[in-house]
């Protein structure tokens, strides 16, 4: 139940902070999360996740995780879901 509860947040998370704008090769700054089913995933959402995006606005994933009440390992299971389409 956690788990599904977390995974609602951090979808929630990804949406609601994600802005209109995109991230570009050569960007260091990632504006949105990646997208559900392609191969740089659950890098792009990481790193978006990382840099403080989202609803924690928290910076670093650990932060960002006990932010959600998560281990930095239930987060990243998280992100692999979303990123399998889950």
């Amino acid at each position: 139940m956690k788990k599904t509860i977390s995974a609602g947040c951090l979808a929630a998370a990804m949406v609601v902070g994600a802005p209109a704008a995109t991230a570009f090769a050569g960007n260091s700054k990632h504006t949105t999360p990646g997208v559900p089913e392609t191969s740089n995933c659950a890098g792009q959402t990481l790193a978006y996740l990382a840099q403080g995006n989202g609803m924690t606005g928290e910076t670093g994933l650990g932060h960002v995780a006990a932010a959600m009440g998560l281990s930095v390992k239930e987060g990243m299971a998280l992100v692999r879901g979303y990123c399998a389409g889950e």
